[in-house]
């Protein structure tokens, strides 16, 4: 695979990123759910997708 540099120049007062917005109620609440799974050891965890159509039966 054939990798290229980019270089962009942009004014200083230019902006690029807008500020991150503060997640409402229902997004909070779902990342935190999301966190708590991750760190669930008793939580299932899948090496490989055929392991998981397994477990769904799919």
């Amino acid at each position: 695979m054939a990798t290229t540099n980019l270089n962009i120049y942009t004014d200083q007062k230019e902006e690029i990123f807008n500020e991150l917005e503060i997640p409402n109620d229902t997004t909070a609440a779902a990342i935190e759910e999301g966190r708590k799974i991750m760190n669930d050891p008793s939580t299932p965890r899948y090496s490989n997708i055929e392991a998981l159509k397994k477990a769904l039966d799919v």
